[in-house]
């Protein structure tokens, strides 16, 4: 990522990536950067993150090079589908030995993807304008580093914080000549960070190729470019994990539930399921779906007020919106748009219309299932706009006072949230008596729950004993699997306990609302008892 700029406007990306740190620790807690702090990550999805990374730091090398094995055994899972980032977690897997036994790596992404916001937005204003000054680049980049989605995706889902690749997308996007190189490690850092943010990074990929064609490059070119692009990019895949079994989608909560709102841009709705977001001149309204949290947009006080001052301006004036370079983008933004709000189309608590498409379509559409979220590229095509707008309609100065008068207000409208982001003590699971856990996991190879769920949160204690003495472990919370294999898997191990035919090699749990559950013959060479909430059975010499 190196990108040419005059000695002033350097200074100015520098200094916007200096704000993004500052605006991050303004927000979030200091201690989470904390590697051995780990406890505000032992709650839902945050523990999927820090487990998968936790497993697959103790095991040897594998191919391909992304997978897990001792996690979701015997079928296994990879780092993909836990969302433990490989593009961090491949590189520290090679200094894993000189690593203390705990180490999180999450709270200091966080903090690297500010920076990163702050200094790429930076670059793509001055891009686009580049006799922009320090001070209006500056003011023009905190209206992207006080994103709200980053907020919203710092407390649950870290890896799709890292919007500064949707940014970096943009900037190629605008480059004068087109860049095979930086394509390909957009998509590959992008695909190594979370699908989603690769199927964006592909779509503005996608339009520069238009934006190519538009521009009358040679056909032949441009598909060579996409089918370098493509195979690099499925190698890259392959070694992250991504094809290591056949993805089976669950129907429940589909296409629809988690899509956007109409009114989801002008409207703060809510930041998670039946919680309101808290901002200051906006009453959050009620969605039509309660998964449509996922399609948070909002665009804050401050870019509404832009926003109606740049729609006065474009009725006002003859701006031309559409040209070769921006047609691609516009193009990109509508079908973004679209699939965001679909197929369940609604305003507010209305639904308006439901899109009735062929099964083979929605198959396909079930991998960005959480569609609310494709609206993101859209909306800081909006913001670059609308401040670009302002910086090519007014003298600087004026824009200068324009955009602090709107970021004042979108500061205060962010206020009540932004000022009560808590991520340290959300865990509520309870330390366990771990001198008797090392008793019971160490002569063992695998920890075997029966039946195997992971019980809500209950899981994350046995995840954290497995990995410590690198055990293998039958459950786990992931984020895709193959379910057909698992149903499967979950009907032999009953039979075969059931059976009394116990592997010596195990240690069997039993959860508490699972405790009547015995084999019908008593198996040779086991003791039993109850540790935590668990009924256990593990070999030694007596029978239970």
């Amino acid at each position: 990522m190196s990108f040419q700029a005059a000695p002033h406007q350097n200074t100015a990306a520098l200094l916007a990536g200096v704000f993004g740190a500052a605006i991050f620790l303004l927000i979030y807690e200091w201690q989470i950067l904390n590697p051995a702090n780990i406890q505000w990550l032992l709650l839902s999805d945050p523990a999927q993150h820090f487990l998968g990374w936790h497993f697959y730091r103790n095991e040897a090398w594998t191919f391909p090079p992304g997978k897990i094995h001792h996690y979701l055994f015997p079928q296994g899972t990879s780092l993909v589908y836990t969302d433990a980032i490989p593009l961090i977690a491949m590189p520290l897997k090679l200094i894993a030995d000189v690593l203390p036994p705990i180490f999180q790596y999450l709270g200091l992404w966080l903090l690297i993807c500010y920076v990163l916001q702050g200094y790429l937005a930076a670059c793509l204003i001055q891009k686009l304008h580049p006799t922009a000054g320090v001070t209006v680049i500056l003011m023009a980049s905190l209206f992207f580093i006080l994103s709200p989605v980053m907020v919203q995706r710092a407390a649950g889902h870290e890896s799709l914080v890292a919007h500064w690749l949707i940014l970096w997308g943009l900037i190629l996007y605008f480059s004068d000549t087109y860049r095979q190189r930086g394509w390909i490690l957009l998509l590959g850092f992008s695909v190594l960070t979370h699908f989603y943010l690769f199927f964006m990074a592909g779509a503005i990929f996608i339009a520069a190729l238009i934006k190519q064609w538009l521009m009358r490059h040679h056909l032949k070119t441009i598909v060579m470019n996409l089918l370098t692009a493509v195979l690099a990019t499925l190698f890259i895949m392959w070694i992250a994990g991504y094809f290591i079994f056949e993805i089976q989608h669950n129907a429940k909560d589909g296409l629809g539930y988690y899509s956007m709102n109409i009114m989801a841009p002008f409207n703060p709705g809510q930041m998670k399921e039946n919680i309101d977001t808290p901002t200051l001149f906006l009453r959050p309204v009620k969605f039509y779906a309660s998964g449509q949290y996922e399609g948070l947009n909002y665009m804050g006080a401050g870019v509404l007020a832009l926003l109606t001052l740049v729609i006065t301006i474009l009725i006002s004036s003859k701006n031309k919106l559409f040209n070769k370079t921006t047609f691609p983008l516009l193009m990109l933004s509508l079908v973004l748009t679209i699939l965001a709000i679909s197929p369940m189309i609604s305003f507010g608590e209305v639904k308006f219309w439901e899109i009735q498409i062929p099964g083979w379509l929605e198959k396909l559409l079930l991998i960005v299932r959480s569609s609310g979220r494709l609206f993101w590229p859209v909306n800081y095509i909006l913001l670059l706009g609308i401040i670009i707008l302002c910086l090519k309609v007014f003298r600087e100065n004026t824009a200068t006072l324009i955009l602090a008068i709107a970021l004042v207000l979108q500061i205060a409208d962010f206020y009540p949230w932004y000022s009560n982001v808590k991520l340290l003590d959300r865990s509520h699971i309870k330390p366990s008596d771990e001198k008797a856990w090392a008793e019971l996991v160490k002569p063992v190879r695998h920890i075997v729950v029966i039946p195997p769920r992971e019980n809500g949160d209950q899981y994350i204690k046995l995840a954290l004993i497995a990995a410590k003495y690198n055990k293998t472990l039958n459950i786990g919370y992931v984020a895709r699997s193959n379910q057909t294999q698992r149903e499967q898997y979950a009907q032999r191990l009953l039979q075969t306990f059931e059976a009394g035919r116990l592997d010596k090699s195990s240690l069997y749990l039993i959860p508490q609302e699972a405790h009547k559950l015995r084999p019908k013959k008593k198996p040779q060479g086991f003791k039993s008892g109850y540790l935590d909430s668990y009924y256990y059975m593990t070999p030694g010499l007596t029978n239970p």
